[in-house]
């Protein structure tokens, strides 16, 4: 397995927890999906087309502090892995409240206010920095930026699928919450391991 192989699959792999333990994103394409299919993928389109814009101003970012010093690009790499770790412990926290999303949601959060948002844009530059995306050909990093919202997207594609059909939704739902914790906690092993160097 080359170097270059294993960076792309650890990065696909952090982006599948994450897709799998969904925030705010994941809830509101899984809304959109009870009022019906062709709601919940078209909330998925839009969320990867956002998706692909943001992940490449994040990569646009990491190559800009890509000039820093070695202890100092050291530093951002365990700032971000446990950044992933700190969301993580977070979702965790967050699934014991089980607030549900209103049917509404979807309509609330603009694409401009979705594109800009920091928090969003530190994920992916999370993602890249401490999978070591910096280190691939300018090719290979814009290949790894797109990954990012393109495993969500097909994740949530098919959950969009899945909920439109009244039974599987229940059945989802019901063990949402559970699954969800369970990759949560995974997601925070994953970014403490990455702070202090193993992947």
């Amino acid at each position: 397995m080359t170097e270059n192989f294993q960076i792309l699959a650890t990065l696909v792999a952090v982006q599948i927890v994450l897709s799998l333990a969904p925030e705010r994103e994941g809830r509101t394409i899984l809304a959109a999906a009870l009022l019906s299919r062709r709601d919940g993928l078209a909330a998925t389109a839009r969320a990867w087309a956002i998706g692909v814009v943001r992940a490449l101003v994040a990569l646009a970012a990491l190559s800009a502090i890509g000039v820093l010093p070695s202890p100092s690009a050291e530093a951002v790499r365990i700032v971000c892995a446990l950044h992933l770790a700190w969301l993580g412990l977070r979702t965790v926290r967050a699934s014991f409240r089980g607030a549900p999303v209103p049917a509404t949601e979807p309509l609330r959060f603009g694409p401009f206010a979705e594109l800009v948002a920091p928090a969003a844009i530190l994920h992916d530059f999370s993602i890249l920095a401490v999978t070591g995306v910096p280190a691939l050909s300018l090719g290979e990093q814009i290949l790894a930026a797109t990954a990012l919202p393109t495993v969500a997207a097909l994740w949530n594609a098919h959950l969009a699928v899945c909920v439109a059909n009244p039974p599987i939704g229940r059945a989802l739902r019901r063990g949402h919450t559970r699954l969800q914790r369970l990759l949560a906690d995974a997601l925070a092993h994953l970014g403490l391991a990455l702070a202090i160097g193993r992947r």
